[in-house]
């Protein structure tokens, strides 16, 4: 096992800080900067809406940033992960709840 592995966890949202809620009728492309720029997103629909914006975030690096070499991939996962340091939090509920 190893000891030094980094978990990154993001912080608690804080009372009046600016969270942006992400549903299915949020624009993806927006989200996606706020994210970049160090926003939190929330959320707040169903489950699957959280993996679009996985997938679209990976659609956007692929677009912009090559992914071949070992350092291009290392760039590729660093913008990946950086997205997501502000916070990416989850207030979803089940498809079969309703």
């Amino acid at each position: 096992m190893n000891s030094k592995t980094q978990i990154n966890k993001p912080s608690p949202a804080v009372p009046g800080e600016i969270i942006i809620k992400f549903e299915s009728t949020t624009d993806v492309r927006a989200t996606i900067y706020a994210m970049k720029e160090g926003s939190s997103v929330i959320i707040t629909d169903f489950y699957s809406n959280g993996m679009m914006l996985l997938k679209e975030l990976h659609k956007h690096l692929k677009n912009r940033l090559p992914n071949k070499t070992f350092s291009e991939q290392r760039a590729y996962r660093a913008e990946y992960h950086q997205a997501f340091q502000s916070g990416f939090y989850r207030n979803c509920k089940s498809r079969s709840s309703g």
